[in-house]
């Protein structure tokens, strides 16, 4: 049987995060990740964005599986939102599966189905598929990529990956498994784009012991350090750090703690339990206090401890922060914010910034070892700003792809691949993101987010009328109050202004039925924005009330 294979992203491309890859091998559907981003700051009260699932929930039926490849959030914190619409079955290694069971019971999702694979296995799925697990590189243990096996070779998504063979024993790639995908063939390579515009190879400018040994080793007493709570590679040494030094380790997350205790029931423990500092000895100066938190939740932690509104731990003059956590995408004033409050207390405050520490995400050279190692057919960069994506598609046509099998796509754009060969029309499907305020779904189209906007830029006017129920006649004066707009002392003439076109708009519906006062208000708006933007060039949100008395 020939093979009908079609590709495309629901998110992940032009953008970081939100990553959620389909793959369509004849009839059946697998997912390879469901991520969240950051919204940008325009998304003004939006926690995070996720891809919109309309293709898949038309198909649910064909949905064969759910592949995450590691416990990030750009890889799989839609994964309870996509759940409730699509209840497929989930393969992930056990730590992975281990965090989306947590999120899951979270958001009281009951009968979902996760089937627990190793970093290097064979998943045997509906109608003949296979799925191969393999192990990489990557700034959480148990990242894997994902190959499919079909007719014309296999499908590979690397997922994040560096290539780094001093790293620490937990984090190894298996290049034996990459090896033996390579020698079956590989049709199609699907290579993360984050770290394209990046010459050289990430490590070892991942490391950052080096950095914070000598700071560790000469502070006087308490140290506080911050990392992600995704970057588990740089809080191991930290950790590492810190006991070289007989430092006793505190981690003042319970999400981190809770990883700690996964990583041990995995048998990859992070350090001894006799150097676990109990909370009750956060003030004594041989500890280290590990915070972690992803995107915000750690800068506003960050913050409350400066400004000593956090209830547990207290900053002195003794204590040396270190600052291990670069602003992403998303949270840049908030750390900016949360890294000046640091620096108003008299403790001593290092910083590591981006330039200091590279993310682990694949470099130039590592793509060149990965592309080499594969050679595949086609090649589709993922996961990235389009720049990035750009970048990632010149690397492969320097290893000597041909340029018309290298294929950059945008969200929502299909390709299909026909007993082993690229076909020229590319279908569209719809995408969108959905865009989360707390526990709501709002609306994509950013009527709500425009709104918020106008109010965080232009403030409000509110314009209140009194009118005789009988009469119809104006009974009180007309009340106007203006929050963000002018001050209004400095502007009587737009206040007084403002009651004269309310008057006019009014009486003009005077004469009507009391049902038609919904389109005196509208009028009402409509007529005092349009005075209001020609005499101030700012369009502040309107709001009318007609009260019959």
């Amino acid at each position: 049987m020939k093979d009908k294979i079609k590709i495309f992203a629901l998110g992940g491309l032009d953008e970081n995060g939100k990553n959620m890859y389909c793959v369509e091998i004849n009839e059946d559907i697998y997912i390879i990740e469901a991520g969240l981003k950051y919204p940008d700051t325009q998304n003004l009260g939006i926690d995070i964005e996720i891809p919109t699932f309309d293709y898949l929930v038309k198909n649910k039926n064909r949905v064969k599986g759910i592949f995450l490849t590691h416990a990030h959030p750009d890889a799989m914190g839609a994964i309870a939102y996509l759940i409730k619409e699509i209840n497929a079955t989930i393969y992930a290694t056990h730590l992975t599966s281990w965090i989306v069971e947590d999120r899951l019971k979270e958001s009281d999702i009951k009968g979902y189905k996760i089937k627990r694979i190793k970093e290097n296995s064979i998943v045997r799925l509906e109608n003949g598929i296979k799925a191969h697990s393999f192990k990489t590189t990557h700034s959480i243990i148990q990242s894997i990529g994902i190959a499919f096996e079909t007719n014309h070779g296999f499908i590979v998504f690397t997922s994040d990956f560096i290539i780094d063979f001093g790293s620490i024993d937990s984090y190894h790639t298996d290049m034996h498994k990459l090896v033996e995908i390579a020698r079956k063939g590989v049709l199609v390579l699907m290579s993360e784009s984050v770290g394209a515009s990046k010459t050289g190879h990430t490590s070892p400018n991942h490391k950052i012991k080096n950095k914070i040994e000598p700071i560790i080793s000469d502070a006087p007493g308490r140290i506080i350090a911050t990392a992600y709570t995704h970057s588990m590679y740089n809080i191991q040494e930290i950790v590492d750090a810190g006991i070289e030094n007989n430092y006793r380790i505190i981690f003042f997350n319970k999400e981190l703690q809770d990883l700690v205790h996964k990583h041990e029931k995995l048998g990859h423990p992070i350090l001894p339990k006799e150097r676990i500092a109990p909370m009750s000895d956060i003030d004594k100066g041989d500890v280290l206090v590990v915070i972690s938190g992803n995107g915000m939740d750690l800068f506003k932690q960050l913050s409350n401890i400066a400004t000593k509104a956090d209830d547990v731990l207290k900053p002195n003059s003794k204590d040396t922060f270190i600052i291990a956590s670069p602003a992403i995408p998303g949270v840049e004033n908030l750390s900016i914010k949360a890294i000046d409050d640091i620096y108003r207390l008299e403790s001593t405050v290092f910083t590591i910034s981006s330039k200091e520490i590279t993310s682990m995400h694949a470099s130039q050279e590592d793509l060149k070892m990965m592309i080499n190692l594969f050679r595949p057919k086609y090649y589709i960069p993922v996961k990235g700003e389009y720049t990035q994506l750009a970048d990632n598609a010149k690397i492969a046509s320097s290893m000597g792809l041909n340029d018309k099998n290298i294929v950059v796509l945008e969200n929502g754009e299909v390709i299909t691949i026909e007993e082993g060969h690229l076909l020229e029309k590319r279908d569209k499907v719809e995408v969108d993101s959905m865009l989360i305020d707390g526990q709501t779904v709002n609306d994509s189209n950013g009527i709500v987010l425009n709104d918020r906007l106008s109010l965080s830029q232009d403030g409000t006017v509110i314009v209140g009328v009194g009118l005789d129920k009988k009469t119809k006649e104006i009974v009180t004066s007309i009340d106007v109050q203006t929050r963000g707009f002018v001050y209004i002392r400095d502007s009587e003439h737009i206040i007084s202004e403002i009651r004269n076109i309310a008057e006019k708009t009014v009486e003009g519906y005077a004469y009507k039925n009391e049902q038609d006062f919904n389109d005196a208000k509208s009028k009402l708006r409509e007529n005092v924005s349009k005075y209001i933007y020609k005499e101030t060039n700012k369009r502040p949100i309107v709001l009318s009330m007609i009260i019959t008395v």
